[in-house]
């Protein structure tokens, strides 16, 4: 039954490969799993196993999550992962040995590269965010713009890069990531005042690691 499985963490890695006579892990969660996680930082996965993952699993069951660690965000060094020493390299966290410790990439940058490696747009952001809310049973507080729900959001621009623009804080203020915070008292305020080209295509609702889509802007 489908009780067997809920969800697969950061599947293919630290699992049993999978085969055409020994699917593992990987054929269980295909058959079982609500919902399966995979880190899209271009270093656990290859990006063709992305767009494989996408179209084994389908949009509705594929969580992007960050597995970020220490050094997410932070310049090549040193940093801790459970008492262990780990070392970062431009994005890959390796303890001593060379076993890869985590990952130094935001759920953000996970959700551009799956973009970048050739996922639709809009299936990248679902599994970005709504997937990851119903996932984690927090789909009737978070997941989308709705009386109710938390209205804490991440405005990307439209260009390629879709680079952090904004974010809103507890509904009320907007960080510009441009410099300064304003305090507005809806977020629609802020979108009906901004030019139109200058409008962002999508909103994220953030939880944590986890963005959740709400809507796209018109």
């Amino acid at each position: 039954s489908s009780d067997v499985c809920s969800s697969d963490l950061h599947l293919f890695n630290a699992m049993p490969a999978f085969t055409h006579r020994a699917p593992g892990v990987v054929g269980a969660a295909s058959d079982f799993a609500e919902h399966i996680e995979m880190i899209c930082d271009g270093i656990h996965l290859n990006p063709s196993v992305v767009r494989a993952v996408f179209n084994m699993f389908g949009p509705d069951r594929v969580c992007i999550i960050s597995d970020a660690m220490q050094a997410c965000g932070m310049p090549n060094g040193e940093y801790s992962l459970g008492g262990q020493k780990v070392f970062m390299t431009d994005g890959l966290a390796t303890l001593a040995d060379g076993t890869i410790a985590g990952s130094a990439t935001c759920q953000a940058e996970g959700f551009r590269r799956a973009v970048k490696f050739g996922v639709p747009l809009e299936s990248a952001l679902k599994a970005a965010t709504i997937n990851p809310a119903k996932a984690a049973g927090l789909f009737d507080e978070v997941g989308s713009i709705a009386v109710g729900k938390r209205a804490d959001v991440l405005v990307l621009g439209t260009s390629r890069s879709m680079q952090l623009r904004g974010a809103f804080f507890a509904s009320d203020s907007f960080y510009n990531a441009g410099g300064g915070i304003a305090y507005i008292s809806q977020a629609q305020v802020f979108l009906e005042n901004m030019p139109p080209d200058a409008r962002p295509k999508h909103l994220l609702l953030v939880l944590d690691q986890y963005f959740y889509k709400d809507r796209k802007s018109t």
